[in-house]
């Protein structure tokens, strides 16, 4: 387990304290028109701000910070209250109403939440180190103090992958820092907007966002906290926090259904999760891990519907998720974008991008009580690998090197049928192996194709390291799932299983194993096709080849 303590932005004007009279010596603080130190008030009283855009500021914080951590070991810093907030409104002591050197700030254009730009924070006329109004600066006080705290934990602490979470933010941040959306609401309102915070966060360049589940302020009902659940699981920062005065939100203090939900809902984010670390490292801080439907099918109008815009996400451009975000309802409406092949995840069940097209656009209507994980499909023509989760799994730790890899096929030629993906070449996911083989000019990915010809009764699948240099690992192979698959001429025993040869391309290995095929379209023969108990070991490029008699 890890500790994130959080800290404020705000130095507490104590005499006795090393940081405040260091700060104050320093001179990198935020100061008022008078070029003296600016005092605020939050949590600890009385207040001064550091300067976090200064010069050699992450030297002074990392000095702060590292001596927080000889005497209390963290695992990441959680900033808070760096927007900066300041409860007197400006500057303590100043009556700002009456100011009419202010007067420039007020008369706007526009004024966000028709109140005066100083509410809750700096007074605008302050300065920060090289003379510049915070009026000019204010958005970026939560990134560069986000910034600097990466860099000193980095730097000096030696975190191979600093952990940081900020509430302040501006575009780019997430080079730095996770986000959270802030002290919302445990309600229907919040739950529903919840989805688009993460896009929207996503588009400004902060991938790892969530909101806090269940809700932060008043209290959750047990049927809510089991729906945020459903679709907070698949955030990428999933975190349940709520208020010191709220009741107990934890996913055992509820009852059997709330506690259930959770279970398979957090199986399904650990199953996927180094699908997850896949794509952040793939993406190399660019381009965005979670993203409405119609950023990847742009021509299809129906997917700029609010309840589309509202409810559905991707993650990356392989699966889609549908959760209910409403009150009392069991039923939802998935809009399935027409220009691919849908699977559904858990079932296999196909949306093919030729079948029931008019129907398609009218969306399906699926049922999904609570006890399930939301509607998920996965896309025809990718590749990803899941893990086998259980009760023991209590971090990324736990999860071994083995993997199930599921296909969805889709048809691209005469019956032929292919798909692709990715996977970390990685067998231990500590952040140092990541940060050593994964991180600038190094790189840790498998290229995983698939093919499948129908005709000749044959698939491959192959793992090909993405570059000449990229690092391998042992990673196991124990089953292999495919959606999409023809069973049209193998002669399937009582039990519905065929013999399959699977052989490596290029080697003598050869071993007979049983595949079990699920057909779900009669009239086409089309279904699902499973191999277990493969244990097949990976390390450097390979063919798969799987004969069917």
């Amino acid at each position: 387990m890890r500790v994130i303590p959080l800290v404020d932005c705000g130095i507490a004007t104590n005499a006795t304290s090393p940081v405040y009279v260091n700060l104050l010596f320093s001179g990198r603080y935020i100061r008022n028109v008078h070029g003296r130190p600016l005092f605020g008030w939050v949590w600890p009283g009385h207040v001064i701000y550091p300067d976090f855009s200064a010069p050699d500021m992450t030297e002074l914080w990392s000095s702060f910070l590292t001596d927080f951590y000889t005497d209390f070991p963290f695992g990441g810093i959680w900033l808070d209250m760096n927007e900066p907030t300041n409860f007197c409104h400006g500057e303590c002591g100043r009556d700002e109403n009456m100011d009419i050197m202010l007067d420039k700030y007020r008369v706007l254009p526009y004024v966000p939440g028709n109140r005066t730009l100083d509410n809750m924070t700096l007074s605008m006329d302050s300065r920060i180190w090289n003379g510049e109004e915070h009026f000019n600066v204010h958005n970026f006080y939560g990134p560069y103090q986000a910034k600097v705290t990466y860099k000193a934990l980095k730097k000096d602490l030696g975190f191979a992958l600093p952990f940081v979470l900020t509430r302040a933010t501006f575009p780019g941040t997430g080079r730095y820092s996770a986000h959270w959306s802030g002290d919302i609401s445990s309600d229907w309102d919040f739950l529903a907007v919840s989805v688009p915070s993460v896009l929207s966060f996503n588009m400004f360049g902060l991938p790892m966002t969530g909101a806090d589940i269940c809700g932060f302020y008043g209290n959750t009902t047990e049927y809510l906290c089991s729906r945020w659940i459903q679709s907070g699981a698949l955030y990428p920062f999933a975190r349940n926090h709520n208020h010191e005065k709220a009741i107990q939100q934890s996913f055992w203090s509820f009852g059997p259904t709330l506690l259930h939900t959770a279970v398979v809902c957090l199986r399904l984010r650990y199953a996927l999760l180094k699908q997850y670390y896949t794509y952040f490292v793939k993406s190399r801080g660019v381009g965005m891990i979670v993203r409405p439907p119609f950023f990847e099918f742009p021509n299809e109008s129906k997917l700029g519907r609010d309840e589309v815009l509202n409810t559905h996400f991707m993650l990356s451009d392989q699966l889609l998720f549908a959760p209910i975000v409403t009150n009392r309802s069991n039923f939802t409406v998935v809009y399935l974008p027409d220009g691919a092949t849908w699977y559904d995840l858990l079932t296999g069940a196909r949306f093919g991008r030729q079948n029931l097209l008019e129907e398609r656009s009218l969306g399906i209507f699926v049922y999904n009580p609570l006890n399930m994980t939301p509607p998920a499909y996965l896309r025809g023509g990718a590749i990803i690998c899941m893990q086998g989760v259980d009760y023991a799994t209590k971090s990324t730790k736990y999860l071994n090197a083995s993997f199930k890899v599921l296909v969805g096929l889709d048809e691209v030629d005469q019956g032929i049928a292919r798909a692709q993906g990715e996977i970390l070449t990685l067998g231990d996911y500590d952040e140092r192996n990541i940060e050593r083989n994964c991180v600038g000019d190094s790189d840790c990915i498998y290229k995983l194709s698939s093919i499948f010809k129908p005709n000749e009764h044959l698939f491959s699948l192959e793992f090909t390291p993405r570059t000449d240099a990229t690092f391998t690992d042992f990673i196991m192979v124990e089953a292999l799932t495919v959606y999409g698959f023809h069973a049209q001429g193998l002669q399937l025993d009582a039990a519905s299983n065929v013999i399959a040869i699977a052989e490596i391309a290029d080697t003598s290995w050869r071993k007979k194993v049983k595949a079990h095929i699920e057909v779900l379209d009669p009239i086409r023969l089309l279904g699902t096709m499973r191999v277990e108990g493969l244990r097949l070991r990976i390390r450097g490029a390979i063919k798969i080849i799987f004969r069917f008699g």
